[in-house]
């Protein structure tokens, strides 16, 4: 992930993260969002740094429906992956996002939701 402003910094996710890097691949195929792996890997370094069951903090999101929603409450790592990519494509598709260089930011609240989206244009 690729530092802002004029920044030329790069910091790289975690091992941890790395280590999820097929499962998230399957699941943004399979949600059609796989050109976005890098922002999934980018969220869950945020998240968690692919730490804990539930490595994209998914448990509070409206996608998760089998275990309580309340912070942690998933304990299936790729479960979490799965809901968490469904969440972030539904975001990326509410703010109009088509390519993944479009996206500037985004702020995720406390209840799994998206704050706002910058793009690109907007």
């Amino acid at each position: 992930m690729v530092g802002g402003g004029n920044s030329s910094t790069v910091s790289p996710v975690s091992a941890e993260v790395e280590a999820y890097e097929p499962v998230i691949r399957i699941y943004a195929r399979q949600y059609g969002i796989e050109e976005y792996v890098e922002l999934i890997k980018a969220v869950m370094m945020q998240e968690s740094g692919g730490q804990g069951s539930d490595p994209m903090q998914s448990s509070e999101s409206g996608y998760n429906t089998r275990y309580p929603r309340e912070p942690n409450g998933i304990t299936d790592p790729e479960y979490s992956i799965e809901c968490g990519v469904q969440a972030l494509k539904d975001c990326l598709q509410s703010a109009g996002v088509e390519n993944p260089v479009d996206i500037i930011f985004f702020d995720w609240e406390n209840d799994g939701t998206v704050d706002h989206v910058g793009i690109v244009g907007a």
